[in-house]
């Protein structure tokens, strides 16, 4: 029997310490055999990295490396320099996992020899989401809660908070890219998890996702604010752009046009954010 594949789980993380202890400490408890986790400080200033310190005293199979760099991508790509398993996975600071969440990619790449495999999120709502968002399935999207498929099946891109990828395809095509993405506070839409899922597949490479390998998503009070959902709107456009993906006004208005009111204030601040985007890029 061929010994199982080494999993690097990579988090970045930026002062979230209160959720970080957690999110770690499920990974610590996967039921896989072989892994160990990165921790990547993206400068964090609550405390994060003291207790990193701590846990990784405690655990051997945790690291704890900075990027100075700020930004969401930067830290994932200083994740893959630091990895040394056979497959990458990435997870977020504000996600628990199940105990088979490893367990279950790897049952999929065995299965599939696919290049990449990724899950669904299960959101984890911090006190009750106000009406005007649980009554809107577009806002609930902006916010990652969505609704996925319950069959294994080929994927054009995976998620960014619950994917992995053979360390080899993912260093071919340039891990996840240069566009910053997420940066602190002062936050922006990412994107870069589509456009590296198409540069995957345009480079012959498969990707598939697998439905029992679902971690769960906090959506945070914070983050349940009408203003920060259109400025996550904004952002996303913005993220289109300079990810390289295109914009089909077209087809978009006419999608909109089937989900009624709510995608329409989406697209009245997705365009902009889009154009700024394509003005940023030309200037460049």
């Amino acid at each position: 029997m061929a010994p199982s594949p080494l999993f690097s789980v990579i988090i970045p993380t930026y002062n979230r310490r209160v959720h970080l202890e957690a999110a770690v400490k499920t990974i610590l408890k996967q039921d896989y055999d072989s892994f160990e986790v990165v921790v990547v400080n993206n400068n964090c200033t609550d405390g994060s990295g003291e207790l990193l310190d701590e846990m990784a005293l405690a655990d051997s199979r945790l690291r704890h490396v900075h990027e100075p760099v700020q930004g969401l991508n930067p830290a994932r790509n200083t994740g893959l320099k630091e990895a040394r398993g056979e497959i990458v996975a990435y997870f977020d600071d504000d996600e628990l996992a199940p105990t088979s969440w490893l367990s279950n990619l790897a049952g999929c790449y065995e299965a599939t020899g696919a290049t990449g495999v990724g899950g669904s999120y299960r959101s984890i709502w911090d006190g009750a989401p106000p009406r005007w968002l649980q009554n809107s399935e577009c806002f609930k999207e902006m916010l990652g809660v969505c609704t996925f498929s319950r069959k294994r099946e080929q994927a054009e891109w995976l998620v960014g908070g619950n994917c992995s990828y053979r360390r080899e395809a993912l260093e071919e095509v340039g891990g996840f890219g240069s566009f910053v993405g997420y940066v602190g506070g002062k936050s922006s839409a990412d994107g870069a998890d589509v456009a590296l899922g198409y540069r995957l597949g345009r480079a012959g490479h498969e990707l598939w996702y697998e439905p029992e390998a679902y971690v769960f998503h906090k959506i945070l009070r914070a983050r349940q604010s009408l203003p920060g959902v259109l400025r996550r709107a904004f952002w996303s456009g913005y993220a289109n752009a300079m990810n390289h993906r295109a914009y089909n006004v077209r087809e978009k208005m006419r999608l909109a046009r089937r989900r009624g009111s709510d995608a329409y204030l989406l697209g009245s601040f997705i365009l902009p954010g889009y154009l700024y985007g394509r003005a940023v890029k030309a200037l460049r």
